[in-house]
Formats: C-alpha cells, structure tokens, sequence
C-alpha cells in the first residue's frame, strides 16, 4: 500500500477534496434557493416604498341578503392572498335591469331583491409607475376586473375609481 497522499496513512487526501467541494456546492445550492425566504423574515421586504390609494370597486349585482356580509372596517384581500386594504364606505343603489314589454320597447325594471354596491377601499400600493398600481403582483387599473376576498365574501368587482398619492 502506497502511505503517499493519505491522510494519516489512511485517508486518501483526493477523497477528503472531493467531499469538500460536494459540500461547497451544496452549500451554494441551499443559499441561492433558500435567498428570498430569508429577505422576507429578516424585514428587507418591510423597507420598500409604498405608495396609498383609494379604489372604489362595483359589485353590480348583489342579493339583498348578502348585502350584510360586507361591512365598512372589513379587509379585503386579492385571490393570490395579497392585502388590498380596508373597507372605508359602502354605497348601495337599486339595481336596474332592461326589460322588454309586449311591443319589444325596452324598459327599465327595478330589481328590489338585487342592489348596486360601491365599495371604496383605502390601501397600500407596493408599486406605482407609468406601468400601473400595483398590491403585490396584481395589477389595479380602472375597468379592471378584480376578485375581492374577505372572511366572508368572494365576489369580482370592477374598479370604477382610483387614486393613487405619490
């Protein structure tokens, strides 16, 4: 047996360098994929500059008996989780539908057991540029079409009004 490049006389010193550079690139593999789980709880992601807004959205058509389950103070939420803000002001209309009549004229019909709701809601932006407002990775431009979550409601709401402060 060759005791030359051993370590201790028993140890092959290229199998010691093997192994080192197998933990080095295991060591560099958990960093880069463990990197932003580590940004978010050491509070890098607190740090960024948000931007306040105020949207209105319209829920064009909610049963009367659901009318409830939204309440001004209530958090609203986008469908991937994202806080949107809190409920500042409810506006309830009657909601109108078009009819015909027995000569084909249109008319307008109130609909008493369905309202128009105005939800307006106060938040924080995470990013407001020439290419839109954003909270979180979604997307709020007017006409948009949004899913509104909350503990009790999942409804999708145009924005029918937005303003974003600088």
């Amino acid at each position: 047996m060759n005791k030359k490049y051993r370590l201790f006389g028993k140890i092959p010193v290229v199998d010691i360098l093997i192994l080192l550079a197998l933990l080095a690139v295991t060591a560099a593999g958990i960093y880069l994929l463990t990197r932003p789980k580590v940004k978010t709880q050491t509070g890098t992601q607190s740090q960024v500059k948000t931007y306040p807004f105020t949207a209105t959205f319209l829920l064009p058509q909610v049963r009367q008996d659901n009318l409830e389950l939204l309440q001004i103070g209530d958090e609203l939420y986008t469908d991937k989780g994202g806080k949107i803000g809190e409920v500042t002001a409810l506006e309830r209309k009657p909601y109108k539908t078009v009819r015909y009549d027995g000569d084909g004229k249109e008319v307008n019909t109130l609909m008493p057991q369905y309202s128009v709701l105005y939800v307006t809601v106060k938040g924080e932006a995470t990013a407001s540029s020439n290419r839109g407002t954003f909270v979180g990775k979604r997307r709020i431009a007017l006409n948009n079409n949004m899913l509104l979550v909350s503990q009790k409601i999942n409804w999708t709401a145009q924005v029918v009004a937005l303003e974003v402060a600088s």
